[in-house]
């Protein structure tokens, strides 16, 4: 496994809150400059504090085998930002500027900030497109998955408060600003902000946004894992749809997420086994069983725009690799339960007695079982004055049984903990970064 940190500059001094648009080529011709982990450390700090103009016109690279024991000395002098910003991106080239842009206007002082972003083995370009964009970039080659690539955000991590987002994601201005506020609770371990499905196709924004596969799971969820208890969720969400989510949760969502980062050390970081899908879970679920239990909070004002792409496929697609992750969580944990949906079951189940007995009064019944097992649906016809929900039962339906189409898939793979190759050993906190003139 090879980590590579990119960074790039620019020759002239920055404006606040500006993001800094140069050529990589143009820089790459001009020559590029090694430095070790701490002297590109040292290189983002002086961004933060704006003394972009004392540094070379030339990106700099770190790699492995450069010497960490050279330091600059003045590196002890320079403040740690109080909240990391970590993008993982798998070939996002296309994508990554939107979210690179919206964190560069945040009201937070770009000082209190720093943003990394986890080439997690890309082949489009994306490094250089984040360097152009001011970020500090690390390079995982080959890909890690989703996991490795978090735990290696976290590494490079300076400050205490680690944030996630995605690179296909969009931030409110105000979004770092409030991930800050709600640490100032010391015993709050992790947030989750909201998520905004969006979508240029009309049909898929308005599913998402009815139907929203990006909400953190509520605290409830702890209560038990009893079948019974479980299946009064899910009807009451079936029936009534989406509530309010609760101050407490039991798991955030990886596009909209933030934790201590010495929370992250102490669980030993994220599973890299989990290459798609599960891994925020599964780190919550460690962190609700430890001694003393984890305090996860929403906050609602948190908001990030999440863009899909203008495809119902994707939606199933990205259904079925959420249950391949959901299956590695069961292999892992004994006290976890696959997720089984009644409906779809039901359906599926009329629909083969249909086919075997060839009875047409029952396939009929079969056809239209949808609407009646997510009438919630069949009312926001009234509510919207569309008829346009009433597909909505049918795409819900193509949702679970993709759910558990990709439970099966993981199933068979199988589920073998990793060691974890991508999280340091450079300590369990901000602090414990090792200091100027030590080994990292």
């Amino acid at each position: 496994m090879c980590a590579q940190e990119v960074r790039g500059t620019t020759g002239s001094k920055r404006r606040p809150n500006d993001l800094e648009r140069w050529p990589v080529e143009r820089e790459l011709a001009r020559g590029g400059g090694v430095v070790d982990h701490h002297e590109a450390d040292a290189l983002a700090a002086f961004v933060a504090l704006d003394l972009v103009d004392e540094l070379p016109q030339a990106p700099l690279i770190a790699r492995p085998g450069a010497n960490r024991n050279e330091h600059c000395e003045h590196l002890s002098m320079l403040d740690t930002p109080d909240l990391s910003v970590i993008v993982c991106s798998h070939n996002g080239a296309r994508t990554i500027a939107t979210a690179l842009e919206s964190l560069a206007v945040q009201t937070l002082g770009r000082e209190r900030y720093e943003l990394i972003v986890v080439d997690d083995g890309s082949s489009d370009g994306t490094s250089e497109r984040a360097a152009s964009l001011g970020a500090r970039v690390v390079r995982l080659d080959p890909n890690g998955g989703l996991a490795a690539a978090r735990n290696a955000g976290v590494s490079a991590a300076r400050a205490e408060i680690v944030a996630f987002t995605d690179d296909d994601c969009e931030v409110s201005p105000d979004w770092a600003a409030e991930i800050l506020a709600a640490f100032e609770d010391p015993a709050l371990d992790g947030v989750s902000g909201q998520v905004i499905p969006e979508a240029t196709n009309g049909f898929v924004r308005s599913f998402l946004r009815a139907n929203n596969p990006l909400l953190p799971q509520p605290a409830e969820l702890l209560a038990s894992t009893a079948l019974h208890y479980r299946l009064r969720l899910y009807a009451r969400r079936t029936l009534l749809g989406g509530r309010e989510l609760p101050d407490e949760l039991y798991s955030v969502v990886g596009a909209n997420m933030a934790f201590r980062r010495a929370l992250i050390y102490e669980l030993g970081g994220f599973d890299e086994a989990f290459r798609f899908g599960a891994e925020e879970e599964d780190l919550c679920r460690r962190a609700h069983a430890r001694d003393g239990g984890a305090r996860l909070r929403y906050v609602h004002s948190a908001k990030v725009v999440h863009w899909f792409r203008d495809d119902v496929g994707d939606i199933v697609r990205r259904s079925r690799a959420y249950g391949r992750g959901n299956a590695r969580r069961v292999l892992k944990h004994s006290d976890s339960r696959l997720i089984v949906f009644p409906s779809p079951v039901l359906t599926l189940a009329m629909t083969a007695v249909a086919a075997i007995t060839r009875s047409r009064k029952l396939a009929g019944v079969a056809a239209a079982a949808p609407l009646l097992l997510y009438p919630r649906w069949v009312a926001h016809v009234a509510k919207i004055r569309s008829a346009q929900p009433i597909t909505y039962p049918y795409l819900q339906t193509a949702q679970e049984i993709a759910v558990m189409v990709g439970e099966i898939d993981g199933l068979r793979a199988g589920y073998q903990r990793v060691p974890s190759q991508h999280l340091s050993d450079a300590g369990s906190s901000a602090s414990a970064v090792a200091p100027p003139g030590t080994a990292a």
